[in-house]
């Protein structure tokens, strides 16, 4: 019988086996990417607006942190402009883009499974974490940040494993790409560490100098990403906000939930980014056992357990241990799912062969993939996007900012600004209007360090300076996050500021269950109302 081509692990499938490998692969990639196109209206989330309201300032050709401040690096703000630019500047083109990219990833986890584990095992890795990273349980179907650390990340760990001549070409490539996903969010430095370690792994053989200069050429192509973006915000005059942003800001938010905190937490969340994909992270977890009882390559023992490790701790930093956090594990998760292939098949004269153990572990792969998908069969093929809105983040007025949006666009011109009393970024993107104040997160008004009094103070002075047109106030407890200890000085001016050169234009109730309730123009201003999750839209009165 002819065999088809070894891969570089030196595994064989016979042609059968090759297309149930293929067809493992298309089935989890083709049913996670339908489910994303169904859903390509999907509401956007806070997150997003932040990152497509940053993304259409680029367009407009403005400078990060030139006039929106967040903590986070921008290289996910660039991603989302380049979206943007190809597919459009609305929910749809950037639910697509992120389609594309989530594909992207996956294949190239397929490529690096089937390099370390074998073509069957890398389709297992592949469609299981398709599937994963588009579960409601992970926030998958919204563009997080963790999407895009993702595809950079992997194409440098498909880059340190480079077989061949040119591997000095391929380390300063891979460094290039850790430091792109580094860009996209600094939790991906654990990424970072991980590929510079395995680097150093990999030389251990031809000694030190060989190590040295290795690592060396990994680590130029990581700090240059960030070192070119630092100079660029330099010459654009902004690196000073930047660096608080990024650096100081980000440090008092990582510092503020302690130790001993920190495992109820990520029990509790663990838990949740888990639900009802566990039948595919209890595979993985048999999946490791077994790898590192029987397959005989350590270096792949120690790319996979490297890879988990570091990813982990890419979920870590400030402990407050998010689900879609778990978006960076779930490569490692799929890379174990199918590891047990590996682990069970024969290896003999050099040559591993897939036999009836190994086929049987697939096959059990697959089940659980399946069993995942029936369990959330409602949101993936029924829910619609409103549904899905609510089932995932409650009374957040992410429907509802659609409509919002759509009266400001209608009662006012492009060169008006708005201010969004709240964290609901997404309104000043679906408008296509500025924001009249350079914080689009109430988040960092209402938290516990010194520099909460400071930053509400500028954000009044900001709103006063530029006497936006509309204001909306969203009073929706998680749109603040106020705790017992937070400064209320923002919320005391509104209350005198808003009703005296402000009014009442259009009234938004977000019930628990039900369709949201909205009234606008004149008789806005007379509505009561009965729900605690309320937007207010208010018009200038001059």
């Amino acid at each position: 019988m002819r065999r088809s081509a070894a891969p570089a692990d030196g595994s064989a499938l016979a042609p059968p086996a090759a297309w149930i490998s293929r067809g493992i692969l298309l089935a989890g990639l083709l049913l996670a990417f339908a489910v994303r196109v169904r859903l390509l209206d999907l509401p956007l989330e806070r997150d997003e607006g932040e990152y497509a309201y940053a993304g259409q300032l680029i367009l407009a050709g403005q400078v990060p942190y030139g006039e929106m401040d967040n903590m986070k690096l921008p290289g996910t703000y660039y991603a989302y402009a380049l979206v943007m630019a190809v597919f459009g500047q609305t929910a749809r083109g950037i639910h697509l883009g992120l389609a594309l990219w989530t594909t992207g990833s996956a294949l190239l986890l397929f490529a690096i499974g089937r390099r370390l584990l074998g073509p069957l095992a890398g389709a297992v890795a592949a469609a299981s974490f398709a599937i994963l990273s588009a579960s409601l349980s992970v926030f998958g179907l919204a563009g997080h940040a963790t999407h895009f650390v993702v595809l950079p990340a992997l194409a440098g760990c498909w880059l340190i494993l480079w077989p061949g001549k040119r591997d000095r070409l391929a380390l300063v490539l891979a460094g290039l790409a850790f430091g792109v996903a580094f860009l996209m969010k600094q939790q991906a430095a654990a990424l970072m560490l991980f590929g510079l370690l395995f680097v150093l792994w990999t030389s251990r053989a031809g000694g030190a100098r060989r190590a040295v200069t290795r690592g060396a050429l990994f680590s130029l192509g990581a700090m240059a990403p960030y070192a070119a973006l630092c100079a660029y915000l330099a010459a654009a005059g902004v690196f000073g906000n930047f660096w608080f942003w990024t650096v100081t800001y980000a440090r008092e938010y990582v510092s503020a939930i302690s130790l001993s905190e920190a495992p109820a937490i990520l029990l509790d969340q663990a838990a949740r980014a888990i639900g009802v994909n566990a039948p595919i992270w209890v595979i993985a977890a048999a999946g490791a056992v077994l790898l590192f009882a029987r397959h005989h390559d350590r270096d792949a023992k120690v790319f996979l357990a490297g890879l988990a490790i570091f990813s982990f701790l890419a979920v870590c930093p400030g402990f407050y241990f998010r689900p879609h956090y778990f978006i960076v594990l779930l490569p490692a998760v799929g890379l174990f799912a199918g590891a047990g292939v590996a682990a069970l098949s024969p290896r003999r004269e050099g040559v591993t062969r897939v036999g009836s153990a190994g086929f049987a572990w697939g096959i059990a792969a697959v089940l659980a993939m399946g069993l995942a998908v029936v369990w959330q069969r409602a949101p993936f093929f029924e829910w619609d996007t409103t549904r899905i809105s609510r089932a995932r983040y409650w009374t957040n007025p992410f429907p509802e900012s659609v409509e919002i949006a759509r009266y400001i666009a209608d009662h006012s011109s492009p060169a008006d600004r708005i201010a969004v009393l709240g964290s609901e970024p997404q309104i000043c993107f679906y408008a296509n209007r500025r924001s009249a104040t350079r914080y689009v997160y109430a988040y960092a008004l209402m938290e516990p360090h010194p520099h909460a009094g400071a930053l509400q103070d500028q954000v009044i002075r900001e709103i006063e300076a530029s006497r936006p047109l509309f204001a909306v106030f969203v009073n929706v407890t998680t749109s603040w996050l106020a705790r017992p200890a937070s400064d209320r000085r923002i919320q005391r001016w509104m209350d005198a500021y808003l009703p005296a050169h402000y009014d009442v234009v259009g009234v938004v109730e977000i019930p628990q269950d039900g369709p949201a309730r909205s009234v606008w123009g004149p008789e806005a201003a007379h509505t009561r109302t009965t729900e605690p999750s309320v937007v207010l839209v208010l018009r200038r009165k001059d």
